[in-house]
């Protein structure tokens, strides 16, 4: 689906996992550069690196 997101950034609390996560991944599907937020480093670190992997898009945590 092509919501016409490319090129945005975008916030998302409790992006390690759950909703969050998948969140992430639906706007990474899309083409957004992703800043990701979540109590626990080293879950972000993984949901980072699979997210670049699957979609190759720019992720900050």
């Amino acid at each position: 689906m092509d919501l016409g997101l490319k090129g945005q950034s975008v916030l998302i609390t409790g992006g390690s996992q759950g909703i969050g996560l998948a969140t992430a991944r639906a706007f990474a599907a899309e083409s957004c550069s992703l800043h990701l937020a979540a109590r626990t480093k080293i879950d972000l670190q993984a949901a980072r690196d699979s997210i670049v992997a699957d979609f190759g898009v720019e992720v900050t945590i």
